[in-house]
């Protein structure tokens, strides 16, 4: 893709269009790698530096006062820009600055924040935050050219990823888009097109061109067949992990011998050899997870047996899921023991195919629902556990989801 592009960039007194000030931009003119040119400048915003900003960007009252004004600098910006697609993070906030100074531009737009929510699956799709999981520099520190150059890196990662996408994904995600007024479209159509262009005259070739990507290959896993006879696990064996001086006292610099922590692990382990029910009450601090997680593992690894393990809320389903059961694996230096760990939540933390076959092909969503199904056909195509909270879903989209859960 030979595009020239602008990543803009303005730092301000405050978040207000109408009310605050400009007072530093840069934009930076890129083709793929290449930087063609750079537009940096101070604006003095002729009224006093909020102390916060001064704080925030490090730009002192003495280097404003000595800037050019807004109209020097208004046009020289615009004739830099021209006609470019201009790129940043959370675009509409320096957009709407600039409109509110005259300048209205009708240049295609791309929010690298929109770019990594789509592509990414990440907590936080702050700049920093994107430019530090993709390795870009400069990071960005609140000056508008390191942020500038720091977009510009960032959204020439993301567009490599989006070009990595299949052409069926990609077909389907313009198609989806077609009436929405979707402001990455004309980027993802650009996509489509070079990756047409590239696949042209190679023999033997075969390229779904009818929108029915978005399904990801499943990947085989032989299924578990439990033993014929249960072998019963070693309680003294398991009582000797929880001794001082033993595995998980090496591991865990807070680990403490706790003799009510040694009791419910023994009797949890002794229910599940003999197949028994067991009724167990303990309070803070036993450290009931360790108690019921070790003799869990062991009887599940040596019989090849399932063991459930349900919870009452989803945060503790994470704490085992993140930490716990990755600790203990740790401890005990079992690499290799055969263990299969899943997480499965309640139905409505998982995708319907049904209803989204029914919604996506109705063509009546509004733009953000646009975005919220082309978010979801991209995490569709690479996820393993098909969990929503993958997603991070934000304000409405939880909304929408809500007519696509199962």
């Amino acid at each position: 893709m030979s595009q020239t592009y602008v990543s803009l960039d303005l730092e301000t007194t405050g978040l207000n269009p109408e009310g605050d000030e400009i007072i530093e931009i840069a934009a930076v003119k890129f083709e793929a790698e290449r930087t063609l040119d750079t537009f940096h400048t101070l604006v003095n915003p002729h009224r006093p530096l909020p102390y916060r900003i001064q704080m925030l960007t490090g730009i002192a009252p003495a280097d404003v006062e000595a800037a050019p004004p807004w109209p020097v600098v208004a046009g020289k910006l615009a004739s830099f820009i021209d006609s470019c697609p201009i790129v940043g993070q959370s675009i509409a906030f320096d957009l709407n600055f600039l409109a509110a100074r005259g300048i209205n531009l009708a240049n295609p737009t791309y929010d690298t924040f929109d770019l990594a929510s789509l592509l990414l699956r990440l907590s936080d799709y702050g700049l920093a935050s994107v430019a530090e999981h993709l390795d870009v520099s400069p990071r960005p520190r609140h000056r508008a050219l390191p942020d500038a150059l720091a977009a510009m890196g960032v959204f020439l990662a993301l567009l490599d990823r989006a070009a990595a996408l299949d052409i069926s994904l990609i077909a389907e995600i313009n198609g989806l888009t077609a009436t929405t007024g979707w402001s990455l479209r004309p980027l993802f159509l650009e996509i489509e097109r070079a990756k047409l262009e590239a696949a042209k005259g190679k023999a033997g070739d075969e390229i779904d061109l009818e929108g029915r990507g978005g399904g990801r290959a499943e990947k085989r896993v032989e299924s578990l067949v439990p033993e014929a006879e249960a072998k019963p696990v070693d309680i003294s064996r398991l009582a000797s992990l929880l001794e001082p001086g033993g595995p998980l006292d090496k591991a865990f610099p807070s680990f403490e011998h706790r003799p009510e922590q040694a009791r419910m692990m023994q009797a949890v382990a002794q229910a599940l050899n003999d197949r028994k029910h067991l009724l167990v009450e303990a309070g803070t601090g036993t450290g009931k997870s360790i108690a019921y997680l070790l003799p869990a593992i062991f009887f599940a690894s040596q019989n090849r047996a399932r063991v459930v393990i349900s919870t009452n809320t989803i945060n503790l389903q994470e704490q085992l899921m993140t930490k716990d059961i990755v600790d203990l694996l740790a401890a005990l230096n079992l690499p290799a023991l055969e263990l299969r760990v899943a997480q499965l939540k309640g139905r409505a933390n998982y995708l319907c195919l049904r209803r989204w076959d029914a919604l996506r092909q109705s063509q009546a969503f509004s733009p953000e629902e646009a975005k919220l199904l082309v978010r979801i056909l991209i995490w569709r195509a690479s996820t393993a556990s098909g969990d929503r909270a993958e997603l991070h879903l934000r304000g409405g989209e939880a909304l929408t989801w809500n007519r696509l859960g199962a």
